[in-house]
Parts: C-alpha cells; sequence; structure tokens
C-alpha cells in the first residue's frame, strides 16, 4: 500500500511548501503520494464576489488597491471614452463598410472587369481601323491626349520588330515640363507621365481601372492583330513603363518589340464603371509621340536625343485660368 499526503489549501494569496521525511532500510521499495488540494478557480471566484456584494450591501468598508499611474490612467475618462466610442461607434462602423463591401463592391468590380474585358475586344474604346489609312512605321509622330479612351494613329507595326517611343511633354516659359493631372491630382516629378492613387475615390476607383496593376494615365499599347478572326484573341494591351531623358526632362522614352503583327493603339490608364461610363474628362495632359522603327544606323532613321524644336501645344487646363485660350490644342483623332 502506498503512502499518501494530502495538504489542503483555502487561504488569498498564501502558498506552502510542505516536506515529507521517509525513512527505510536499504534494498527497501516505497511509494509515496503527495497531493495538494484547493477550491477550483472558479468556486474562488464566485465567492469572492459574493463576498464583496456582501460587504457593500451591509456598508462596510472596501479595502482600496494601491493606486498606480497606470490604474489612473486606464480608470480616467478619456481612456473609458475612448474604448466607448471604439466598441459603439467605430467598429460597428468598420463591420458595415466590410459588409458593405462584400455585398455591392466586390461585385461591382468582378462585373466591372468582365465588361471592360468584352469591351475592349469589342471595339468599344478603339474603333475599327480603316484599312486604307494603315501605314507600317519607319518614323512617325502624332499627339497623345490623356482625355482620349483611344489615340488611333493608324500605323501598323510588324512582327519581331523594335520600336523607340519617346513622348515630348510641353514645357512651361520657365523652361520645366507639363506634368499629367488626374483632376486635382498632379503627377510627381520623375513621373510625370502617371498619377499615383491619393484620394478615397482614387483608391476604390484601382480595381476599375482598364489595366488595374498599371497607375492612372500611365500610358498603355493597345495592340490588335491583324491575321486573327476572332475580336477577343486580337486585342493585347501593354503597359508602357516610361523613363525620363537625363538631359532632357521633357522626354520620356520606352523600347517596344512587336509580338505580332498588328495596329497599334495607345490610351492612358483610367477608371471605367460599366453603365456609367469613363472618368476621361477629368484628365489633364498631353505629349508628342514620336515612335522610330530601330534598324541599323547605316540604313535606317537616326534616334530622337533632343526634343523636337517645335513647341508641344499647352493644353488648355494646364494653362492658368487668365490665359485660357479656345484653340491651340491638337485633337486626336484617327484621320
Amino acid at each position: 500500500m502506498p503512502l499518501q499526503t494530502v495538504t489542503y489549501l483555502d487561504a488569498d494569496g498564501a502558498a506552502v511548501f510542505p516536506h515529507t521525511l521517509l525513512i527505510a532500510e536499504r534494498g527497501a521499495e516505497v511509494t509515496f503520494i503527495d497531493r495538494y488540494v484547493s477550491p477550483d478557480l472558479e468556486r474562488g471566484l464566485s465567492d469572492g464576489s459574493y463576498r464583496l456584494w456582501r460587504d457593500i450591501l451591509d456598508e462596510q468598508p472596501i479595502a482600496k488597491c494601491e493606486e498606480t499611474g497606470l490604474r489612473s490612467f486606464r480608470e480616467g475618462a478619456p481612456y473609458q471614452k475612448f474604448f466607448r466610442w471604439l466598441k459603439w461607434s467605430f467598429l460597428p462602423l468598420l463591420a458595415f463598410i466590410a459588409m458593405l463591401l462584400a455585398i455591392f463592391y466586390v461585385p461591382l468590380v468582378a462585373i466591372a472587369q468582365g465588361v471592360i474585358w468584352v469591351d475592349e475586344g469589342n471595339h468599344y474604346f478603339c474603333p475599327t481601323d480603316d484599312r486604307r489609312k494603315l501605314r507600317h512605321v519607319t518614323r512617325e509622330t502624332f499627339m497623345f491626349d490623356t482625355r482620349s479612351p483611344c489615340v488611333a494613329p493608324n500605323l501598323i507595326l510588324d512582327k519581331g520588330q523594335v520600336y523607340d517611343m519617346v513622348f515630348q511633354l510641353p514645357v512651361r516659359s520657365t523652361g520645366e515640363p507639363v506634368g499629367w493631372k488626374d483632376g486635382n491630382i498632379a503627377s510627381k516629378t520623375g513621373s510625370l507621365t502617371r498619377v499615383r492613387a491619393e484620394t478615397l475615390p482614387q483608391v476604390l476607383g484601382v480595381p476599375l481601372r482598364r489595366v488595374i496593376e498599371a497607375s492612372y494615365l500611365q500610358p498603355l499599347v493597345q495592340t490588335v492583330d491583324v491575321s486573327s478572326g476572332s475580336n477577343f484573341g486580337r486585342v493585347r494591351i501593354s503597359k508602357l513603363e516610361l523613363s525620363q531623358d537625363q538631359d532632357w526632362p521633357e522626354l520620356y522614352r520606352v523600347r517596344v518589340r512587336a509580338t505580332d503583327t498588328s495596329i497599334l493603339h495607345l490610351f492612358a490608364n483610367d477608371a471605367y464603371l460599366p453603365f456609367v461610363g469613363s472618368f476621361y474628362d477629368n484628365n489633364c495632359g498631353v505629349a508628342r509621340v514620336t515612335i522610330i522603327k530601330v534598324v541599323p544606323r547605316h540604313a535606317g532613321e537616326k534616334p530622337m536625343t533632343e526634343p523636337d524644336p517645335e513647341p508641344v501645344p499647352m493644353p488648355n487646363c494646364a494653362l492658368p485660368a487668365t490665359q485660357v485660350k479656345t484653340s491651340g490644342v491638337v485633337e486626336i483623332g484617327s484621320s
């Protein structure tokens, strides 16, 4: 039979460390069980709450805890008001917004991207080109307007051919290039051909952009394969990662390679909402685009190393209110 001891403790804030002395003969085996017992925690808390409640009913003095800076802060009115506002105002509002996003916004984004995909293939943004006006690129120049959902210069890119594209921005009288703007949000120095999402409407519009991963107003190339018979297999869109020229800040360059013989279209990236329309009307920014076929120097066009001496017309939206003109802005079209 094993030896067994039981230590029972029912006291607040107490601890015991009992010692038991066992004496046995050499070679003997002893089994010893030392048990410690106390009331369960739930019962202890219940009894403590009951005693506190009885003391209050009996108007007995309540023992005060030690006052500390942390306790004063947590029991102070500002702390309590903040958590009351957090629990009853902010968190319910946050949950309400999350529910709205789940119920309305997410399906809206899915529908918008589906409609954009269909409309791009059906030439909703870029009308079908007149094949009689199309020409292969050697060195061509045309205007690019961020307010236009499609710029169609009537050009054909040859499969496997490399091209240099240079965007030349207008220049102010001070010598500074004129960047692009999406509404009241202007582009940043060094990246004047794109606008980062800053306002809440812009952030909400990111999933509604024609190309989600491209910035607002970032130039995009749409190519239409002339050999495919299906609309949905013909249209491809690529974003242009323009880099600013180190010597001429009004020039932005990129080199592209055509994967197929295709018709060239360009447009500035922006949001599109089905059944409402696009948001191109509030854009502001133009550029003169020069595209050059890259071939050996002795057999082809010279690369564009300096700005065109003819200045790029300043758009009305970039002029001070006292200098707005009714003409001078190049109209973009397919002619």
